[in-house]
């Protein structure tokens, strides 16, 4: 059953490709977060800054984060189309790895019938060659008890001598 093997190596792989793509967006999802996190500190302080020259310069840093964030935004979400594409590889894998699985168990059960059935066809061959060798032992003993009769009627002379009193 060589396709079921190999389906089930493909649903495994699909699934091992799945598991992999949301390893990676996780893992964008988390560097994502902590540029957020920045930011949100970053910004925090601009609005505690005392003077107009420290803001300008923490909107400055903000606004580089800001570019990076986009970056991330973009990985992120071509991670989540990843995430996306593996988990439709992985459900059609597993459907195709299933179906195969069916089929391979209908060839099974198709194999065991056939199985059955020779051998209920040869019990049945074994018992008529018996009957076959038991018929032909009676065929031969009938020929040669009829061999014994002779194939005219002869008939049987009457003796001369009677065992009569008024002969």
């Amino acid at each position: 059953f060589p396709v079921t093997i190999n389906t089930a190596d493909s649903a495994a792989k699909a699934t091992a490709e799945r598991i992999a793509a949301l390893n990676e967006n996780k893992s964008a999802a988390d560097i994502l977060a902590v540029a957020l996190a920045e930011k949100a500190k970053l910004a925090e302080a601009a609005a505690s800054a005392k003077t107009e020259a420290e803001r300008s310069e923490i909107n400055g840093k903000i606004n580089q984060v800001d570019v990076r964030i986009t970056e991330l935004q973009k990985a992120f979400e071509i991670a989540t189309a990843k995430v996306d594409q593996a988990i439709k590889n992985e459900e059609a894998a597993k459907a195709l790895a299933s179906e195969s699985r069916m089929k391979a168990d209908a060839q099974t059960a198709k194999v065991e019938s056939a199985k059955a059935d020779v051998k209920s066809k040869s019990e049945a061959a074994v018992k008529a060659a018996s009957e076959a060798s038991i018929a032909a032992k009676i065929a031969a003993a009938a020929k040669a008890a009829a061999d014994k009769v002779p194939s005219k009627p002869t008939i049987a002379a009457k003796p001369a001598t009677s065992t009569k009193k008024n002969s």
